[in-house]
């Protein structure tokens, strides 16, 4: 057993292998006072998003949002299917795609992907294929179609393959009532797309609730719900790896090209348990922009499928351009929301709060890009400066 030093600020973690060589980083639990806080501006140096004004500034369906070496900004609207650049200051510059199935044109955006030198890929679940766009935003060419394999695209890795990931849900005469936690399959693409040449793994897909209608011995309707303090996998490439969390277990699993495990962080996050003020809790805020004569039928329904007895312990994870991981606190219990850092090697470095309404997209050395909803609910993509306390 090994025992070594965190960086300044995360404690001292423990590094062990075990019997087949699986690298396992335990961080101490969190202390809010001797861990390192990092804090957001409390201005944005750039805001995108108006309530009314010129078109381009008006943002819908924001589904995600990157920044390009040269400083602008590019936004994936899944409202309208658009891709819009904006230059650093904020100004509209140009806007790539639309509604349609032609070249350039997109049905059901899911992500966009900074490739090399400011070109940008735009992911499509609605015909499964990754269109790439030029650095001046004009359509340049497809790198990948997969329209009759039954996967959606989420990254790329270094040696240029792509990861995918199947269907969670199974087909409808397999849906039986009750609680559901389907595997979701992640494989990979060869380059220029084709049949699948490898499979990566096989992970948990969300936590969900059936719920089956029958009339005379006819079903007339199955509903998939999700239910409070529902546990989802969030799967993100890093180089050629892929970082796995189901929130099955207070800890993030790394696995190699091949698939195989080489690495378990360990968050020292504590295990909560589901009472009545975090319900509590977890239901105002879930409902608190909801109109309040429809407040008491979605808290009884919401109500009427919880089933778990912890709370998951995380909520989204991302990495940012560093390599450093960032791990969410389970959302919807605190006015904000706290995020814990772990370097590359798994030891954790720092803290963040974060303002409620923001949900992160691309993450820089000192700058945090994403989607925040403003007290009227209209959209902004807005660009904070990060400070790093205590270096």
């Amino acid at each position: 057993m090994l025992a070594a030093c965190g960086a300044e600020g995360g404690g001292t973690r423990e590094i062990r292998r075990d019997s087949a060589g699986v690298q396992i980083v335990q961080n101490p639990p969190p202390d809010s006072g001797a861990d390192r806080w990092w804090t957001l501006a409390s201005e944005p140096q750039l805001d995108v998003g108006t309530v009314e004004g010129a078109e381009s500034q008006v943002l819908f369906g924001v589904i995600d949002a990157v920044r390009l070496e040269d400083g602008r900004v590019v936004i994936a609207i899944a409202g309208n299917a658009q891709v819009r650049y904006y230059a650093p200051g904020g100004a509209h510059l140009v806007t790539s795609g639309g509604r349609g199935g032609g070249p350039g044109e997109f049905q059901r955006i899911t992500g966009l992907l900074r490739m090399s030198a400011d070109s940008v890929a735009v992911l499509d679940g609605g015909v499964r294929r990754v269109t790439v766009l030029a650095p001046d935003g004009r359509f340049s060419r497809v790198v990948l179609a997969a329209p009759g394999a039954p996967v959606t695209v989420l990254g790329r890795r270094d040696d240029g393959t792509w990861v995918a990931h199947s269907n969670s849900l199974p087909r409808s005469n397999a849906v039986q009532q009750g609680p559901l936690r389907s595997n979701v399959v992640y494989v990979a693409l060869p380059p220029g797309g084709g049949e699948v040449i490898d499979t990566l793994g096989q992970f948990p897909g969300p936590e969900r609730v059936v719920r089956i209608a029958e009339s005379g011995g006819t079903i007339t309707s199955i509903n998939i719900l999700t239910a409070p303090f529902a546990k989802t996998t969030t799967v993100v490439t890093a180089g050629n790896d892929l970082v796995v969390g189901t929130q099955d277990a207070a800890e993030v699993r790394i696995y190699n090209g091949e698939g195989d495990l080489r690495r378990i962080v360990r968050t020292g996050l504590p295990t909560q348990r589901v009472t009545p003020e975090l319900i509590d809790a977890y239901m105002k805020r879930r409902l608190d922009r909801v109109p309040a004569e429809r407040q008491q039928a979605m808290r009884e329904s919401q109500l009427a499928i919880l089933t778990a007895e912890v709370v998951p312990p995380y909520g989204a994870l991302a990495l940012d351009r560093s390599g450093n991981l960032w791990l969410q606190d389970f959302p919807g219990l605190a006015d904000d929301q706290r995020w814990t850092i772990f370097d590359a090697g798994g030891a954790r470095v720092a803290r963040m709060v974060l303002p409620r309404q923001f949900t992160p997209y691309d993450i820089g050395d000192d700058w945090i890009l994403g989607r925040e909803l403003d007290e009227l609910d209209v959209e902004h993509v807005r660009l904070y400066a990060i400070h790093r306390s205590n270096e």
